[in-house]
């Protein structure tokens, strides 16, 4: 359980970490955006909550391809689901209520 160190993105990573038993680590995106994050975290399932520019910037690194663009501010139930195989990395977009 990732999240940045903003007060309204601790809140929303809060129930899913105390429903799951999990510590929510900090991140900066420049840390998400590493070989060595990803090699830690290939076939794990893990959330990483963050803000309308970063996580779209983040999932389309991950891509490889400029495929999604910021969220406006007014949206805050866009879920990114990114699966990370050996030779290709796929993405898509969930509305949640």
């Amino acid at each position: 359980m990732y999240s940045t160190n903003y007060k309204r993105t601790q809140q929303t990573a809060l129930p899913i970490a105390k429903e799951q038993n999990l510590e929510i680590i900090s991140y900066t995106t420049k840390e998400l955006i590493s070989e060595k994050f990803i090699a830690n975290n290939k076939g794990k399932n893990i959330v990483i909550v963050g803000h309308s520019n970063t996580t779209p910037e983040l999932v389309n690194i991950l891509l490889g391809e400029k495929k999604y663009k910021d969220i406006a501010d007014s949206e805050n139930n866009n879920v990114f689901i990114v699966t990370l195989n050996k030779n290709k990395t796929t993405a898509k977009t969930q509305k949640v209520n």
